[in-house]
């Protein structure tokens, strides 16, 4: 059975199988549709293994950072299909009095037509890396870092995006909790995004989501020192009732600190450049069934 080994945005390596009937069986069950956990099922038996562990659960899978399990995805769709450059895929737009209006739209699905960004901390270590190859080969910028790394007289090896760091997922454990302090000087803790709090955003409904769903996600907790014991304790922060400087303080600390892999695309109706609507691909089951998109 064909495999492929690639490193996850935390600085991790994996091997993922080609996907089988089975698995699409697992992605199209209206019970796995339900309670919103297709993803990650599929995730759990098409993972061989990441870092150490060649024995993935399900439970290991939803514990997993959100953007490593949306970019093993993404990776294991397209090469399970042979590496598709592009996805032809066609969208019902809501008609009134029509029962549709079908579109057909074709999306770059390379690698390289996707924002991605590493976790922080890979992120500060390809810094440290590139910054060594710099004074290695005596240069001032970047660019002629890259010119020189594509150049096989002088190979620069410029590190890809995504290093690996870690021979173990256990090993991130140290950054899951991130923190800052309030105007006030409060002491703010925050979880990374896993793949289960992205399934439990996936179950709310539309009403319930807000500007301020991303923050809610990452469970705030408000530290306070016990100073009889002598030690932290935690209770929840109602960010509801927090300064907006605040909310933006933690809201940008999210940004620097979380890995990106966004495969949403725009679709713009083709009969009215004012309709439009955003998809996310992974997380579209059309996407791993490309017969079925158009």
């Amino acid at each position: 059975m064909r495999t492929e080994e690639f490193v996850l945005p935390s600085g991790v390596e994996c091997v993922v199988r080609s996907m089988l009937g089975d698995d699409q069986d697992i992605l199209s069950n209206q019970k796995n549709l339900n309670d919103r956990s297709a993803f990650t099922r599929l995730a759990a038996a098409v993972l061989q293994r990441v870092g150490d562990n060649d024995k993935i659960t399900h439970e290991f899978v939803v514990n997993m950072l959100s953007n490593d399990l949306k970019y093993l995805l993404f990776r294991c769709r397209n090469f399970s299909l042979g590496n598709p450059k592009t996805f032809p895929f066609t969208y019902n737009w809501p008609v009134k009095g029509k029962q549709k209006d079908a579109q057909k739209y074709e999306f770059d699905i390379t690698e390289e037509a996707f924002e991605k960004k590493p976790y922080y901390w890979v992120d500060e270590h390809r810094d440290k890396l590139i910054s060594e190859l710099m004074e290695k080969w005596d240069v001032e910028d970047y660019e002629d870092l890259v010119m020189m790394s594509n150049d096989p007289e002088h190979p620069a090896n410029i590190p890809d995006e995504f290093i690996k760091m870690f021979d173990s997922y256990s090993q991130i454990d140290q950054f899951r909790t991130q923190e800052f302090k309030t105007l006030e000087g409060k002491r703010i803790q925050w979880q990374l995004s896993t793949a289960r709090a992205e399934k439990n955003f996936a179950k709310m409904q539309v009403n319930e989501i807000t500007i301020n769903t991303p923050i809610q996600m990452r469970s705030p907790k408000l530290i306070l020192h016990d100073k009889q014991q002598n030690k932290d304790v935690e209770s929840s922060w109602n960010y509801r009732q927090a300064e907006v400087l605040d909310i933006e303080k933690m809201r940008q600390q999210i940004q620097k600190c979380e890995g990106t892999f966004n495969t949403t695309v725009n679709i713009v109706n083709q009969n009215d450049d004012n309709m439009n609507t955003m998809v996310d691909l992974v997380q579209t089951s059309s996407f791993f069934f490309p017969s079925l998109a158009t």
